[in-house]
């Protein structure tokens, strides 16, 4: 137990576990076009941009290969999503290239 307010950061194995035996079974791409549908039906109807996505690619992940980055790029011509690569990175975009990741949020 830390101080009042304070929090203790760990990870529960067991979830981890799971997660990564579910990992391979979900359709991001599939999430992404479902935007994408959503957005384009919501801006015909409305006129308005309602959301946009970007999507930050850690270049040094091996998962995003070219057939995985082409079809963000076929996504993206949907009109709601950036897909924006930080070649530096692996999977901690955060700690392997944070200027390049502070620059996309700004």
């Amino acid at each position: 137990d830390g101080p009042r307010g304070s929090f203790d950061f760990a990870f529960d194995l067991e979830v981890v576990r799971d997660v990564l035996d579910d990992f391979p079974r979900q359709d991001f791409a599939g999430m992404l076009r479902d935007v994408g549908e959503w957005h384009s039906e919501s801006a015909t109807s409305t006129g308005t941009e309602l959301c946009r996505v970007n999507l930050v690619m850690a270049g040094k992940n091996e998962a995003w290969t070219e057939q995985v980055r082409s079809e963000v790029e076929d996504i993206g011509r949907m009109g709601h999503l950036d897909a924006h690569v930080l070649e530096k990175a692996g999977h901690w975009v955060h700690v392997d290239d944070l200027d390049g990741l502070m620059f996309l949020m700004e």
